[in-house]
């Protein structure tokens, strides 16, 4: 997979599956206030223009936000691009057009435009800026902000609540991780580090701040990148790995028991039924247990359990033995 297809691709999958992350990033871009709760809508980020007298060529940005009435545009960029003031100016214009209304006259209202720049190096501008030459001689300068990820440290990153970048924050340390691997007390170090993220990642959602799901996807996407970012090393990517699988397998758990409680509390009784004989099947398989074992761990309902065992067997998902008669 190429690289710039990862990152857009973790980047896709936080807007698409933790959206409202994306709220206090764009308030510490563009010095706006909105709260987590608001409503954020994902638009089509396809756009469709002629290209010589036939052809219609398509572009893709990676996100167009509507927030209130302002629009927002956000691409994610892993490397140098020059032509990338060029782009996003292209881009913004079909934004525009796809949005633009009727008044006296047409109105292009053009969205705040950044660009999100996961590595980055004394090259790197702080704004990127096009200069524009009117007819009649007007000028105007079109400018686009940047952010440098990785000059948030870990302390501003959860005080800005900016928990959009901690997927890339093993890019903080890209350039020394065989360094790293190769000396005990640094690999330490680092292990320290993301034990406090994945801590504080839990804290959050003990407090409501984020919920489970949100915890998965950030904690899963993070383990995917330091998978690939430290894919040569030999340590840095199992242990930095295996503690946030740790997280994973306990909040999978949770997640589901969490689903139980939601779908009980609604009433949906069909559901809930389906629910609790998914959650069985998929702990015995994970765990390797029986029926019994699997139903006295997950505390279910008592009055189900002669249900439940028949339902189990009928259904013959589970490979191993579903009832060592220890019970009934």
């Amino acid at each position: 997979m190429a690289d710039n297809t990862l990152f857009d691709d973790v980047f896709r999958t936080l807007l698409e599956k933790c959206t409202k992350l994306i709220v206090p990033v764009i308030n510490e871009v563009f010095g706006t206030d909105y709260a987590m709760e608001e409503k954020v809508e994902l638009l089509s980020n396809e756009h469709f223009y002629l290209e010589g007298e036939k052809q219609v060529d398509r572009r893709i940005t990676d996100s167009c936000i509507r927030i209130r009435n302002n629009m927002y545009h956000i691409e994610c960029q892993s490397s140098e691009d020059a032509e990338m003031s060029i782009r996003m100016m292209e881009y913004d214009f079909h934004i525009a057009l796809n949005t633009g209304r009727k008044e006296d006259m047409m109105v292009l209202r053009f969205p705040e435009s950044t660009v999100l720049y996961l590595r980055h190096n004394s090259n790197t501008p702080d704004h990127l800026q096009v200069k524009l030459i009117l007819p009649g001689g007007q000028e105007a300068v079109y400018q686009i902000e940047t952010v440098k990820v990785q000059k948030y440290s870990k302390q501003e990153i959860f005080d800005k609540k900016l928990l959009f970048f901690i997927p890339y924050y093993i890019l903080k340390f890209e350039k020394r991780l065989q360094e790293i691997d190769e000396s005990p007390e640094q690999l330490e170090n680092l292990c320290t580090e993301y034990e406090d993220i994945y801590e504080r990642l839990q804290t959050l959602q003990e407090q409501k701040e984020i919920d489970s799901l949100y915890l998965h996807n950030l904690v899963n996407l993070t383990v995917r990148l330091v998978r690939y970012v430290a894919g040569k090393t030999r340590h840095v990517k199992s242990e930095v790995a295996y503690m946030g699988g740790r997280v994973l397998e306990l909040e999978s758990e949770m997640i589901l028991k969490r689903g139980l409680e939601r779908g009980l509390e609604q009433g949906l009784e069909r559901g809930q039924e389906e629910t609790e004989l998914k959650m069985l099947e998929r702990y015995m398989q994970k765990h390797d247990v029986d029926f019994d074992e699997a139903f006295d761990d997950l505390d279910l309902p008592e009055e189900q359990y002669l249900d439940y065992r028949d339902k189990i067997v009928e259904r013959g998902n589970v490979p191993i033995p579903v009832y060592s008669g220890r019970r009934r």
